[in-house]
């Protein structure tokens, strides 16, 4: 999903609810004012737009606007996405469970991306802007 972004990463500024987590064994510290939504954007320097989208909320889904200061005529192309339960896991008996689907591309209204987010998920948008 993310070889589709491109080589010139864009300032982007999130507002998200936030939430505080736990220590997990030895190695992953407790953080606080984790942001449930996590935004990066890139383009090559020419007319598109790549926008890799995290919901790390467990159960609920997000809907969220994206204001796409400097761009302009903004045509979705794709939505790709991989969600699960957050303790899935692709095994041997089990090596699909979880997998990229292609999912609603956002819609475009003067200048603005609006779309919806599953739980537990990361999604790529590719945009077009002639």
């Amino acid at each position: 999903m993310y070889t589709k972004m491109k080589t010139i990463a864009l300032s982007v500024q999130v507002e998200s609810l936030t939430f505080n987590s736990l220590p997990m064994g030895m190695n992953v510290k407790a953080h606080t004012d984790v942001p449930y939504l996590d935004i990066t954007a890139t383009t090559d320097g020419t007319h598109k737009l790549v926008i890799g989208l995290v919901n790390r909320h467990p159960y609920s889904k997000m809907n969220l606007r994206i204001q796409a200061s400097g761009w302009a005529n903004l045509k979705p192309i794709t939505s790709t996405t991989l969600a699960g339960d957050p303790l899935d896991a692709n095994t041997a008996k089990s090596p699909n469970k979880l997998h990229l689907t292609q999912t609603q591309k956002p819609n475009e209204k003067e200048g603005n991306l609006f779309g919806q987010l599953p739980p537990c998920s990361i999604t790529v948008w590719e945009i077009d802007c002639q």
